[in-house]
């Protein structure tokens, strides 16, 4: 899934065999040119590639950071209405 394929006839391209340290023009079985339809992978092609992804790291902390400013919202109304009550208590 991960293997770059010619988008064309679906060969694998040289560079994910490590045959060639460059990419040649064109693929070896069709001729489809490699320059103008760069070969992809299937994941590439679903939107998986990896290098768009964000890390399981990245998405806890986003999710642990909206956490405590609900937290922190909560608790600041929370005393409010603590305090809003014990004033009407005082005031009766």
């Amino acid at each position: 899934m991960l293997a770059r394929r010619c988008m064309q006839c679906g060969c694998p391209s040289p560079e994910s065999e490590s045959e060639l340290p460059f990419m040649t023009p064109s693929c070896r079985a069709c001729g489809c040119d490699l320059l103008e339809r760069p070969p992809k992978s299937y994941a590439e092609m679903e939107g998986f590639d990896r290098g768009r992804m964000p890390r399981q790291s990245d998405v806890w902390e986003d999710a642990l950071r909206v956490r405590l400013v609900q937290r922190w919202i909560g608790s600041v109304f929370m005393i409010l209405m603590t305090g809003i009550f014990f004033l009407a208590l005082i005031i009766d």
